[in-house]
């Protein structure tokens, strides 16, 4: 079977997602999460539903997620288990049992610690979630139908929201909340096809615009998706929107699209990576691992690092694990 080809600019608006992904997770550092937080997320979800194709029938749909979603995460899922079984509880237990934490590969959802040993595969079931509850409003025929089923289902999550409804297996709760960008991301396919034949004048105001908007808000106003409101919802459209121009402007680059072709890899592992480098780090250098994570050029490098270190994961996975998932 052939495999799809690759488009360019998706590849690279994912590297970006997933280099700021890295960096904010190894950085204790105000200043880059009070930059990256209300955007970072929203950005994988809208590049999904740049991606989703309502072509194909339900079961079809449903197998293919199964295999790219539901399976990656069992294996990661497992995999990091076991690695913080066997190392990491004996110092970062946080006071979960390995029973509890088990729990979490059914339950899917990083809300209650579940996933303390690895808070981040949270994406992969609620990714999933979010396009089980967007197939369908997807059939509609007129775009103010599929308007009208984002928005009643975004109402939904806000009432959640209010209500501090904040467990829900499979991230539903954030579901709720993510399917307005994965909705948004399907809605403005051709807009974001039709932005590569723009003037480049046009592509620098757009630009222009959603970086002031960033700058406008930057520290005013910090929340996450899983707490995503009207305003925190605007403001994540601000990055997710510069990200996507930026990445169309840009066209090829090659190190952004080798991390934007291995997200799955990079997002699974990297979380235990960079606290083994953070913590070795420390110890060489005699440095306290707060110390390193609180600043600039040294969060920077652990996260380049780990990037790197991950290249052998990236090609045993793409070599022996996807082929197999295929």
């Amino acid at each position: 079977m052939q495999r799809p080809q690759r488009i360019h600019h998706i590849d690279i608006a994912k590297g970006f997602g997933i280099f700021w992904v890295v960096w904010a997770h190894v950085a204790h550092i105000e200043g880059i999460w009070e930059y990256v937080w209300p955007f970072h997320m929203p950005l994988f979800f809208f590049i999904s539903g740049l991606l989703f194709n309502n072509q194909i029938d339900f079961r079809t749909f449903l197998k293919k997620r199964i295999k790219t979603l539901l399976i990656p995460y069992a294996l990661f899922f497992l995999l990091t288990f076991a690695y913080w079984v066997l190392i990491e509880r004996h110092y970062r237990s946080g006071g979960y049992s390995m029973g509890y934490e088990l729990v979490g590969l059914v339950y899917g959802t990083y809300e209650g610690g579940h996933l303390f040993f690895n808070v981040v595969l949270w994406f992969l079931p609620c990714l999933f979630t979010v396009e089980m509850l967007f197939f369908p409003i997807s059939r509609l025929q007129k775009p103010a139908g599929i308007i009208g089923g984002i928005v009643l289902l975004f109402t939904f999550g806000q009432v959640l929201l209010l209500n501090r409804v904040n467990w829900l297996p499979f991230g539903l709760h954030t579901a709720f909340n993510a399917v307005l960008f994965y909705g948004a991301g399907f809605l403005l396919k051709d807009t974001v096809k039709q932005m590569m034949f723009i003037p480049l004048w046009q592509k620098g105001i757009f630009l222009l615009a959603c970086l002031c908007f960033q700058i406008t808000f930057y520290g005013r106003y910090v929340s996450n998706i899983q707490a995503c409101t009207i305003t925190y919802a605007a403001i994540a459209f601000g990055g997710v929107l510069f990200y996507v121009m930026l990445s169309v402007l840009i066209k090829e680059n090659a190190v952004l699209e080798f991390l934007g072709r291995n997200t799955l890899v990079i997002l699974c592992l990297h979380a235990p990576i960079c606290r083994a480098l953070n913590y070795g780090t420390s110890m060489l250098s005699n440095v306290p691992v707060e110390t390193i994570r609180s600043g600039n050029l040294s969060s920077l490098s652990i996260s380049i690092v780990a990037i790197v270190v991950l290249i052998p994961a990236i090609y045993l996975w793409n070599c022996i694990v996807k082929p197999k998932l295929a």
